[in-house]
């Protein structure tokens, strides 16, 4: 055989399993074999047999295959001497596998006879049938892969010196992962890559960690299980808790570490002092790009990762698969920050900083933002303080949660009355008639007033002043009993006082050109306050000096460097704060104004 010795010693391991595979498949000696499984298993050990380059297994392999697909179409029958071969063909390939290091005659005839014995169990007019899809032949590969791999994890964390296990649970793996179908199994793929990753990782000749041992054995129980459901053709997923297992082992393990602080990006401005020189490295007078330009090219890479990346994420639902795109999602955020912290851009550090740190990052919210900051990044022409200001804008609309206003109710008209005033203690109220009051309509004639007004009694010489009584409010008789109203009579109202609102709406305000002369009228009113103030003018003393106001805003340089000020100290503090970014937007707004 000519494939190199560690090639033939992955080979012998593989068709072994293969030939066991075939073996429980022709045990039976009743009913046939399930033809999808039959195809399957022969077309692996006839691929791993050409990959391995033993031909004469290879053509063993690929006879096998066609009389697997004539039993299953109904073209070949099952019969007993058909089953003899087959059993005869299982037996003779382990030994040809065994031999495949030392072939010679002996193995060379031996194959023929297998050969000769397979040809006469074709149908003399073959016909070639179509290959089953993937659907069919995918599960029985990826069961057998998955049981092996879960060996081969077992092997390795009980003896971490036997390197020869996992390379080979690695090259399985990478296999596996290779099969179209492989994502109609989750977590299948999520499983291996943790397994490719992790092994990647692992130090020579040093023990294993206690995350590295319980991801390799969740790894494994998972593999197993699901394995084991392929081949009984239930339900494929393995148990929650299993998979939450796993998933918290690949989490515990790849927690990103902390940025040291001598591991930090500085610009190279950085470096050197900020005198005039002379210095080692000049700037060029003629750059071949700007910074915005190099910011440009670093992030937009990343910003489109960053959109296939959420896209990726709205659409897992299993366990496995959230844990993996979150850890992917963390990841690329985290570079961000780091980039745009290289290039001094601190509020897109900041902002995707942040969102790297939410705690369900899978959310909506979360998402809906790192979609709408990666596209300010890749919008065009934008500068980067147009990109700093609408993350900013972003940022608080994200964090603040919307006010929702009062409900004003429409003003009512309460109809005001009059509220009598008691009369002092010994003193009777006097009756006043009410002189516009109108007779009641179908009401007999009233006596005199006298007939209802008791006698006006002289005040008593002894009693205090009483205070005068309002005008407007009527005191009812004291002494006068309630009388029903009359048949046909209407009954009578309080007089409202001038001014009350009862009934009458009040005046519109003012619109339009009405307004306009109300204003005009108003402001000229102040005209005369020059000439008689409302009050005497305030002294001042000798050594007291009048501040105009504009001298205590910002103006200018000043309110840039105010804002410097503040931006410094908000970076400091490592948070963002909707105040202190209030403040900076109206720095920035008087120093335009100047």
């Amino acid at each position: 055989m000519t494939g190199s010795p560690e090639l033939l010693e992955f080979y012998l391991v593989e068709a072994t399993e293969y030939l066991d595979a075939l073996d429980q498949l022709v045990a039976g000696t009743g009913a046939p074999p399930d033809g999808n499984a039959f195809i399957a298993t022969a077309r692996a050990l006839r691929g791993a047999s050409s990959m391995a380059k033993v031909a004469p297994i290879e053509q063993i392999a690929s006879l096998i295959e066609q009389l697997a697909h004539g039993v299953r179409d109904g073209d070949l029958r099952w019969t007993v001497d058909l089953h003899r071969v087959l059993r005869l063909t299982v037996d003779d390939l382990r030994f040809l596998v065994r031999g495949v290091r030392t072939w010679g005659e002996r193995e060379a005839a031996r194959a023929d006879a297998r050969l000769a014995d397979l040809q006469r169990c074709l149908p003399n007019e073959e016909r070639r049938s179509a290959a089953p899809d993937a659907a069919a032949t995918a599960p029985v590969f990826i069961a057998l892969q998955s049981s092996a791999i879960a060996a081969e994890l077992d092997a390795f964390v009980a003896n971490p010196r036997h390197k020869r296990a996992l390379d080979d649970a690695l090259t399985r793996a990478r296999t596996m992962r290779g099969i179209a179908g492989i994502g109609d199994f989750p977590p299948l793929a999520d499983v291996a890559d943790a397994i490719d990753r992790t092994a990647r990782a692992l130090m020579p000749d040093a023990p294993l960690a206690e995350g590295e041992i319980e991801l390799f054995r969740s790894a494994a129980d998972v593999l197993r299980q699901t394995s084991a459901r392929l081949r009984d053709g239930g339900d494929t997923a393995p148990d929650e808790p299993m998979v939450a297992r796993f998933a918290r082992a690949v989490t515990a393990l790849e927690v990103p570490a902390p940025i040291a602080e001598g591991e930090r990006v500085v610009a190279i401005d950085e470096l050197y002092y900020a005198d005039a020189g002379p210095h080692v490295l000049q700037r060029a007078a003629a750059p071949p790009s700007t910074r915005m330009q190099r910011f440009r090219a670093e992030v937009t890479s990343r910003a489109e990762h960053l959109r296939r990346l959420v896209n990726d994420a709205r659409q897992v639902h299993d366990l496995a698969g959230r844990e993996r795109a979150e850890r992917g999602l963390r990841g690329a955020l985290l570079d961000m920050e780091s980039v745009a912290g290289s290039f001094d851009v601190h509020q897109v550090a900041a902002f995707f900083g942040e969102t790297a740190r939410e705690i369900d990052l899978l959310a909506p919210s979360p998402l809906e933002a790192i979609e709408a900051g990666a596209l300010l990044l890749l919008a065009p022409g934008d500068s980067i303080e147009e990109i700093e200001r609408r993350l900013a804008v972003l940022e608080r609309s994200r964090r603040n949660t919307p006010v929702m206003s009062p409900v004003i109710q429409p003003h009512r008209v309460v109809e005001e009355r009059p509220v009598p005033t008691p009369a002092p203690l010994g003193v009777p109220s006097p009756v006043v008639p009410p002189a516009a009051s109108a007779p009641f309509i179908g009401a007999p004639a009233v006596p005199p007033a006298a007939e209802f007004a008791p006698p006006v009694l002289p005040a008593p010489r002894v009693a205090p002043p009483v205070p005068a009584a309002p005008a407007a409010p009527v005191a009812a008789p004291l002494a006068r009993p309630a009388q029903p109203p009359l048949a046909g009579a209407t009954p009578p109202t309080a007089p409202s006082p001038q001014g009350a609102i009862g009934g009458r709406r009040p005046p519109p305000t003012p619109t339009g050109r009405e307004l306009q002369d109300l204003l005009q009228v108003g402001i000229a009113g102040f005209s005369s306050l020059d000439d008689e103030p409302l009050s005497e003018p305030a002294r001042l003393e000798e050594d007291e000096v009048v501040v105009p106001i504009e001298s205590l805003l910002y103006r200018g340089p000043a309110a840039i460097a105010r804002a410097i000020e503040v931006r410094d100290a908000m970076r400091q503090r490592g948070t963002t704060d909707d105040a202190t970014l209030q403040e900076i937007f109206d720095l920035l707004d008087l120093a335009q104004a100047e």
